[in-house]
């Protein structure tokens, strides 16, 4: 990893003619945008500021890169840090001579934004406490190192239709969603991986198709490679819209699909040597479901005498003093480490006891402490010049909003909101979500969300959320209060109410669409 990241560092120099270009007005925002991707950065809705996507294969970031992080908030007074879905820290309000120096130190550090976005390979997602977490079927995490290092290292040699998503699961809790994802290895209890192609949320949503059952770890690089191939053979290079992979699975049907795969899967066994030669997992049987941290946020990891600390901060946006403080914190532990987890919570992992109560009293004041408030939410339109609605104001009202009303913990359940149809906030496998629209009242297109209900990615029970109703943005606050008022007169939480009153949602929602 540490020579890739010294070779995209040269990259740099070609990116800043581009920048200068732009930034002097001389290239359009979208000429600007099919390059910039690439380098893991995009204008954003005021375009005289950017961000910056860092990747951490599975959200995996050492104390010196989170002091290489932490050095240049400091430095340069960055004032927005954000916890990606995809398990990324994104740096947000550069100016153009930041976003250079920010990502020339990030290279130093040996932190990679190449491929962050754009038509690339992005970063491969994995369970976040995998390698720690009582009861998951094993550490997965070791072969999707291998899948991301491999990734980067064809990168500059591959040209897809567009982005690419790979994860990792460790356990039937599914959190990277590996089995609707571009390429998916859903861990099994016996130590071998189920293998799942095709699949992704936002428009025209589909479920992964199995393309391998019960596979040797040691083999997950052929249907990497695999999947390259078939996905640069089959996918739409003419049609930007209908380019992921998830829409071969119309062109060539399901059956087809799979087929086709399993023909570039065969000509990679025959042609490559892609073992990995990892000591063969140790399985430890099947998991319970994971849930939210909302109650203690120091938790036992497997290893005798380490804990992990949980931290969810509103929004995925954590305070930059709080980040700081703690990064300068984790520099004296051995073995420490931060796993940005694909719900926007992140871990420190590998702390001894009195180290875990020092960390979670650092971030105490800064986390979620209910359900609802470990709540998921993209960046917004703000920020995000594709976003259509500001998912992250939604968030904060709503949780302004519920706090006069003192609700108890999981009378309300955690939202999943996106600010648009690309579902960055993954509103389609939440029980409830929220998707950014527009609606027409007396004649005037207001800001609006659509609400979806009953999404689900458990594996064995994931479930796509339906949408319910349009309710304009500032009526969702009101609809919340409302619904936490029922669930809390009936005594329950809202999922054993939910189980019950699934058209008493639909008639709320309906009342404030």
């Amino acid at each position: 990893m540490n020579k890739l990241s010294q070779e995209f560092r040269q990259d740099i120099q070609d990116f800043k003619k581009t920048a200068d270009q732009f930034f002097n007005h001389e290239m359009s925002t979208k000429e600007y945008k099919g390059i910039s991707g690439g380098y893991g950065t995009y204008a954003q809705a005021d375009p005289s500021l950017s961000m910056l996507r860092l990747r951490f294969t599975g959200g995996r970031v050492s104390p010196a890169q989170m002091k290489c992080i932490a050095n240049k908030l400091r430095q340069h007074d960055i004032s927005l840090l954000h916890f990606t879905t995809c398990q990324c820290i994104q740096l947000h309000n550069l100016t153009k001579d930041v976003l250079l120096d920010t990502m020339d130190a990030a290279y130093g550090a040996h932190i990679i934004p190449r491929g962050t976005g754009g038509d690339f390979p992005r970063n491969v997602t994995v369970s976040p406490l995998s390698g720690v977490q009582t009861g998951e079927y094993f550490d997965v995490s070791p072969y999707a190192q291998a899948a991301g290092t491999y990734l980067l290292s064809i990168l500059k040699s591959i040209k897809l239709p567009r982005k690419l998503k790979v994860g990792f699961a460790n356990s039937a809790a599914n959190d990277t969603h590996a089995t609707f994802r571009d390429l998916g290895f859903a861990a099994n209890a016996d130590g071998t991986f189920d293998v799942f192609s095709g699949g992704g949320l936002g428009n025209n949503y589909k479920w992964g198709l199995p393309v391998g059952t019960h596979i040797d770890p040691n083999k997950v690089l052929y249907y990497v490679q695999a999947m390259v191939q078939f996905f640069m053979k089959y996918g739409n290079y003419e049609n930007r819209a209908k380019a992921r992979s998830r829409y071969i699975q119309e062109t060539l049907g399901t059956d087809g699909y799979i087929q086709a795969f399993h023909a570039e899967l065969t000509q990679v066994q025959e042609t490559k040597q892609l073992d990995l030669t990892i000591a063969p997992p140790t399985p430890t049987g099947p998991t319970a479901i994971a849930v939210p941290p909302t109650a203690s946020r120091i938790q036992p990891q497997k290893q005798d005498g380490l804990y992990y600390v949980s931290w969810h901060p509103y929004g995925g946006n954590p305070p930059i003093d709080v980040f700081c403080t703690v990064s300068d914190a984790l520099q004296d532990i051995p073995d420490a480490e931060l796993r940005v987890g694909p719900d926007e919570t992140v871990y420190f992992i590998n702390l001894p006891a009195s180290d875990a109560e020092m960390i979670a009293a650092i971030t105490e004041n800064s986390s979620a402490k209910t359900l609802v408030e470990t709540s998921v939410s993209c960046i917004g339109h703000s920020i995000c010049q594709a976003g259509m609605q500001d998912s992250q104001a939604l968030l904060h009202a709503i949780l302004a909003a519920i706090l006069p009303c003192h609700f108890a913990d999981k009378v309300l359940p955690r939202f999943y909101i996106s600010g648009c149809t690309s579902s960055c906030g993954t509103h389609q496998i939440g029980i409830l979500g929220f998707r950014g629209a527009l609606k027409h009242e007396d004649g005037n297109a207001v800001p609006a969300f659509t609400l979806y209900a009953n999404g689900a990615y458990n594996h064995g029970k994931e479930q796509f959320a339906a949408p319910v109703a349009t309710i304009a943005a500032a009526r969702i606050p009101e609809f919340v209060v409302t619904l936490g008022k029922q669930v809390s007169q009936a005594n329950t939480t809202f999922d054993k109410w939910y189980a019950g009153h699934e058209q008493d949602l639909i008639t709320l929602a309906e009342h404030f669409a």
